[in-house]
């Protein structure tokens, strides 16, 4: 987090933009603080059930709230900015998304928990499938789809099988009946053309970056003749961060993603034996981190990096502490 935090830094220092660095100066500080506080406090059963309960009740009413404003398709000019897509309080469809992929795999891990906080769990995660499912971001749908196994293993061989082939047929309608499903065919190829643009832009700035928040004041002169000209992010998490934070920038992303994947296989041999509670909460954020990490492979999505990471990482190692 300080390696993050000082590259930030010096990309925002050197950038186009003081200001929007920091903006992430701050919110990277405020993601330290909230990691240290959970780390420290969740391992108290009482505390972390508390935690996740106030987890799955905002969640509820969230997913609640988007889904009635886009049934009832309102405000109109968000309903038709959006294409009919679900977003809610998060403004944009795909962020939103970026949320119900830990909300759905963490209600699925309370059948375990008691009674009561089970079935809050399982109803967030009921209310988030629907949710997601209306927000048609096929990134995160695809990051859920191929991730969720992982917790599927926990329920036996004939729940994995079943979920593999409910997940097969999933996809396959994903990919032909429903793929276009409330976005404009001719945006399928986007991301290519976006990418291309940004490659050029890393290989102008791969030593400082463009600094944070300033990819879409720098992309308009280096997009490929058949982009758009507002894209705000490079659609991918780590040229994106090499673009903005240079490569210095990238080597303590890379380091910080590195010693999260460490620390969580550590504390995942660290689950006593026979606590199925700890063991299915640990497979549904490890379930939830390998969905999240698909998406931000074709995408950014800022809920994740600001909002999600960092305290359910502080969960996920807070939660084999000693109360």
């Amino acid at each position: 987090l300080v390696a993050l935090i000082a590259t930030t830094a010096l990309a925002a220092a050197v950038g186009l933009s003081w200001h929007a660095g920091a903006f992430e100066i701050v919110c990277e500080i405020g993601d330290a603080i909230g990691f240290c506080v959970l780390w420290l406090t969740l391992g108290d059963e009482r505390a972390r059930r508390t935690f996740l309960a106030l987890f799955f009740a905002s969640g509820i009413v969230a997913c609640a709230f988007a889904i009635s404003l886009t049934l009832s398709r309102h405000p109109p000019a968000a309903f038709a900015y959006e294409h009919g897509r679900a977003a809610g309080t998060f403004l944009q469809p795909n962020e939103f998304a970026g949320y119900l992929l830990f909300l759905v795999p963490l209600g699925v891990a309370q059948l375990a928990a008691p009674r009561w906080l089970q079935r809050l769990g399982i109803a967030a995660a009921s209310i988030g499938a629907v949710a997601i499912a209306m927000s048609a971001s096929r990134a995160a749908i695809l990051g859920l789809l191929l991730a969720l196994p992982i917790l599927a293993r926990k329920f036996g061989k004939r729940a994995t099988v079943v979920y593999c082939v409910a997940a097969a047929i999933a996809l396959a309608l994903g990919l032909t009946v429903f793929r276009n499903v409330a976005h404009d065919p001719s945006e399928n190829a986007s991301r290519i053309a976006v990418w291309r643009g940004a490659m050029r832009m890393a290989e102008r700035f791969a030593l400082t970056g463009v600094g944070p928040v300033s990819f879409s004041a720098a992309y308009p002169s280096y997009k490929m003749p058949d982009a758009q000209v507002d894209e705000v992010h490079a659609h991918d998490l780590p040229l994106n961060v090499l673009i903005e934070n240079g490569v210095l920038g990238l080597a303590a992303f890379v380091f910080c993603v590195a010693a999260c994947v460490a620390a969580a296989r550590r504390g995942g041999a660290r689950v006593p034996p026979g606590d199925r509670e700890r063991e299915l909460l640990f497979a549904g954020l490890t379930t939830a981190f390998a969905a999240s990490a698909v998406q931000n492979s074709v995408d950014l999505v800022t809920t994740f990096v600001l909002l999600m990471w960092w305290p359910m990482m502080g969960l996920m190692l807070g939660m084999l502490r000693d109360g």
